[in-house]
């Protein structure tokens, strides 16, 4: 991409569990549904419901956080710009 280029958006996804919307930014973020940096969404998508209990799903969401984090996000970013 060039400099001179226009962006007309930058997109992200999350996922919305409970009124708490979390995606990624600098590591798994979580914020109240709707209301990250990036403002209020385009599109919502319905994916339906889990049995699973919450617990599971934040256990799950809290080992996220050890994988994804901001040091990757950098590492992602440097590896793209050397490619």
């Amino acid at each position: 991409m060039h400099p001179s280029e226009q962006i007309d958006a930058v997109y992200h996804t999350s996922i919305v569990l409970d009124g708490i919307e979390y995606y990624y930014g600098s590591g798994v973020q979580t914020c109240r549904a709707g209301t990250t940096h990036h403002g209020r969404p385009m599109e919502v998508i319905k994916l339906g419901q889990t049995a699973l209990p919450m617990e599971v799903i934040l256990e799950y969401l809290e080992s996220l956080k050890e994988i994804y984090t901001a040091e990757v996000r950098f590492r992602l970013a440097l590896l793209r710009r050397l490619c």
